[in-house]
């Protein structure tokens, strides 16, 4: 995976820019598409569908549970995440949270998730 990861790197740097944003995404969104078929199991990023163990996750803490911990979500990887805008975001971290509405019981409300969002977490 290293060399996929090289390979990206590489072909992005060819395309400086304004075009360069769409070029890394749709290449990581073709490295998704493939990787994923061999790493079934894993859940992805909602942006460029990377498995998580292909893709460095973006935590965003939301709140601190019962054991002292922070409770967090990651549904866009680091670099996904870091082209976004805020406005932009919420929308992968809703469709998170609607996920987790089809197999409760939740100690998250979708209040501390858009607070946490919204504050650049």
């Amino acid at each position: 995976m290293g060399l996929i990861n090289w390979v990206v790197t590489q072909l992005s740097r060819q395309w400086k820019g304004r075009r360069q944003p769409i070029v890394r995404l749709f290449l990581r969104r073709l490295i998704g598409a493939i990787t994923h078929r061999y790493n079934p199991r894993y859940s992805t990023c909602g942006r460029c569908n990377r498995p998580w163990n292909i893709a460095q996750k973006h935590d965003t803490s939301y709140h601190q549970s019962i054991t002292g911990r922070d409770a967090g979500c990651f549904p866009l990887c680091e670099q996904c995440w870091g082209e976004l805008t805020i406005e932009r975001r919420i929308p992968y971290y809703e469709s998170l949270w609607q996920l987790w509405l089809e197999s409760p019981p939740m100690n998250e409300t979708w209040e501390d998730i858009l607070i946490a969002v919204e504050g650049g977490g």
